[in-house]
């Protein structure tokens, strides 16, 4: 019973305590994705992403909010991006995000 108390005790602490390797070096987690569908007006863009450590999410196509003035002008779907995410509140919302290549 001891052995599971500490353990349980350790497991939070490392849930608010232990942040990403990127986090704790202070760098920014660029993420892989491909874009699904855009809505600029809403600034809203759904990708099929590659896992983000940072936050500990397996990869998967999900919408995503994207920052007012970082959604580029003319991204359409198909398109290959790099992307970083921040929490706030209870949402991801994407706080840069650059076109690396043009689907084929």
């Amino acid at each position: 019973m001891v052995c599971y108390r500490i353990f349980c005790t350790l497991a939070l602490v490392g849930c608010f305590v232990l942040p990403s390797q990127a986090a704790r070096a202070g760098r920014i987690e660029w993420v892989k994705a491909r874009v699904i569908s855009v809505d600029a007006a809403r600034h809203k863009v759904l990708l099929k992403h590659q896992r983000i450590a940072s936050v500990d999410m397996d990869a998967m196509t999900m919408p995503f909010e994207v920052q007012p003035g970082q959604l580029p002008a003319g991204l359409k779907p198909g398109d290959a991006v790099e992307f970083s995410v921040q929490v706030q509140g209870h949402e991801l919302v994407i706080t840069r995000i650059k076109r690396t290549a043009q689907a084929r």
